[in-house]
């Protein structure tokens, strides 16, 4: 009487105890009769279309540490990027701006600003205006990114550098500008990447 409580389990097929107990059979493929050696799916030529190899550990490609990164940077500079710079000269804006009465120009794009508060921030551009009173000039040896943020950086609280190299073309546009504001604090985020 004791061996009426044993439950006798119908045999399964490898395929029906596969599927049971989540048992996958290699690269996914079912066995194919037990009287035919097992066939590949398909030709090595060809790549395959629903079966695939199980991916190999490891062998996914790193993630890049930054999408701007220069390759002729050191890639520790970059991790520390996007830097956002506190323009704490700034913070006594006045309540009121007159429409721009000056045009920098690079290329076909331009930038609006105004003649007074480009002066009050840089050297060149206070001697410049000393001497020339039109309403638009030309710019050379600076891209039009460089200048836009050269000019926000007499008007916002903050500016935000994206990468190394971006970082010594504002440098480099800064000095040349004699950004008497701007200059240290670009200097003072250079020297902390060395």
């Amino acid at each position: 009487h004791q061996h009426q409580h044993q439950h006798h389990l119908p045999a399964l097929t490898p395929n029906e105890f596969a599927r049971q107990h989540s048992v996958l059979t290699p690269m996914n493929i079912s066995p194919t009769s037990n009287t035919s050696p097992p066939m590949p799916k398909y030709s090595v030529s060809q790549p395959p279309v629903v079966l695939q190899n199980p991916p190999k550990p490891n062998t996914i490609p790193p993630i890049p540490n930054s999408v701007n990164e220069e390759p002729q940077s050191p890639e520790h500079r970059n991790l520390a990027f996007p830097k956002v710079l506190e323009l704490t000269y700034n913070t006594n804006r006045p309540s009121e701006i007159n429409s721009p009465d000056l045009q920098l120009k690079v290329g076909d794009n331009f930038v609006s600003c105004h003649r007074c508060t480009l002066a009050k921030h840089s050297q060149f551009f206070h001697q410049l205006f000393d001497k020339s009173q039109g309403t638009s000039i030309s710019m050379s040896g600076v891209t039009f990114e460089v200048l836009s943020k050269i000019v926000n950086s007499c008007y916002l609280t903050t500016l935000i550098v994206h990468s190394h190299k971006e970082l010594l073309d504002l440098l480099s546009a800064a000095e040349e500008y004699q950004m008497d504001n701007l200059l240290p604090l670009l200097r003072e985020v250079d020297c902390s990447l060395e």
